[in-house]
């Protein structure tokens, strides 16, 4: 196996630059994130007329490799790239780097095509995933070296957390296999058989420290697993049927959805017309509330509110009883930003993104076409290609400064972990910066 040269090199920038003045700075109050936390390679004022440039400046770490990686992750203190061979359907070459000094802690090659990379520090494993084929494998992220393999018909991991990963199995077409496994050994912890799943919740369990697996049979028939052991908590049946396909198209025709919220599933329907939403707790699963003539489409945790979004507006109901406090017509998504705020994406061909009032769904600032990264707010630049403006927070104020820019086009591909950015860059490697 040849090792190619790594290089620490990365693209000089401008410190003295200035941002020009077609790119307004957007001036959102949010919560505040890190202290000073600075990014990109621009100076420019922390708050409020101060003329002074930042006394921190995010430093860049590497650019791994010098064309695009077909996918890379960042790790506490690393970046795992994958890169596609001279066949992409039978080897990816994943290499492992030091973000402490730049350099490259080890390549190996695996046999599979990779699209898909996740890290779990707690085990520690890096996981290959083959985007065309059920392949699956778990290398030691340390080392590289490969940990064990899946490569079974029908089957897919859920979710890889806390030294476990989470795997389904649709045995047929009325049985789904849930199954814990040590995430370094692939030892079965527990299995679960439930009736076919056609949602697999709840939101927490795509997040850091999944508790337990909401799985909703599309006949209606709920179970609740703990995460740790496969206990049973809780199973009941909900009044629905699921579809087989989602309906995407909301505002003209019967819909049924459900969505698991925290320890809350919250079915919303349309039936010849007749528009409801009905909470329930999970454990045990009881119906909590039911609410007639409000709006239907995905749930969604939106501080003060659940957001409930179609793909023609955007709605902010009382999690106590359904009642709708606000509607936002010119805007099709929103996410929580923090305690008080949202972010959300209006209806254009080329989405805009605004803050919101969580409670009032009032537009605070409008960002034009920016993107959610973590902590920070990346704004694509419309008069030159190939560059995005970064947002962070001024701890004094809580409004949003433009800082500085990174050479992207993809700031929708970028990745934030603790104190690095990663993204995809318009040169092609993929390049570190650390965040003071």
């Amino acid at each position: 196996m040849h090792i190619e040269e790594v290089t620490a090199g990365v693209p000089i920038i401008d410190l003295d630059v200035a941002p020009p003045s077609d790119v307004a700075e957007p001036r959102s109050r949010l919560a505040v994130l890190r202290p000073f936390l600075l990014v990109g390679g621009l100076g420019l004022a922390l708050a409020l007329g101060a003329a002074a440039p930042p006394a921190n400046v995010l430093r860049p770490i590497l650019s791994a490799e010098g064309t695009p990686a077909a996918a890379f992750v960042l790790g506490p203190d690393s970046l795992y790239t994958a890169q596609y061979g001279n066949n992409p359907n039978s080897e990816a070459a994943v290499r492992g780097y030091d973000l402490t000094n730049g350099t490259l802690r080890w390549a190996v090659a695996v046999p599979q095509n990779v699209q898909n990379l996740e890290i779990d520090p707690r085990s520690p494993v890096l996981m290959a995933r083959s985007g065309t084929e059920p392949k699956i494998t778990f290398l030691d992220s340390g080392s590289g070296a490969t940990l064990w393999h899946v490569e079974a018909p029908n089957t897919s991991v859920v979710r890889l957390a806390d030294g476990a990963v989470l795997m389904r199995a649709d045995l047929t077409g009325t049985e789904t296999s849930l199954r814990l496994a040590d995430a370094r050994t692939g030892r079965e912890i527990w299995a679960h058989t439930v009736d076919a799943a056609a949602e697999l919740g709840p939101d927490d369990l795509y997040g850091d420290t999944p508790s337990r697996i909401v799985a909703i049979a599309a006949t209606g028939e709920v179970t609740v697993l703990r995460w740790a052991d496969g206990v049973v908590l809780s199973k009941g049946n909900l009044p629905v049927r699921l579809p087989v396909q989602a309906d995407y198209n909301l505002g003209v025709s019967d819909y049924i959805g459900v969505s698991t919220v925290g320890d809350r599933v919250y079915v919303s329907r349309r039936e010849n017309g007749q528009a409801s939403m009905t909470a329930y707790s999970t454990v045990p699963l009881v119906q909590l509330w039911r609410a007639e003539h409000g709006p239907v489409g995905s749930v969604f945790d939106c501080a003060a509110v659940l957001c409930v979004a179609d793909t023609h507006f955007v709605s902010g109901v009382d999690p106590t009883n359904g009642a709708v406090r606000w509607t936002a017509t010119e805007f099709s998504s929103a996410e929580r930003y923090d305690a008080s705020h949202l972010f959300a994406y209006d209806q254009r061909e080329m989405p805009e993104s605004a803050v919101l009032d969580s409670a009032t769904g009032k537009v605070l600032h409008r960002i034009g076409q920016t993107v959610r990264v973590g902590e920070l707010l990346l704004r694509t630049d419309t008069v030159i290609p190939g560059r995005a403006w970064v947002a962070v927070v001024d701890p004094a104020d809580g409004a949003t400064h433009t800082v500085g820019s990174v050479g992207t086009g993809a700031p929708y591909g970028c990745e934030v972990r603790d104190a690095y950015l990663a993204c995809p860059t318009t040169a092609g490697p993929t390049t570190v910066w650390r965040v003071p």
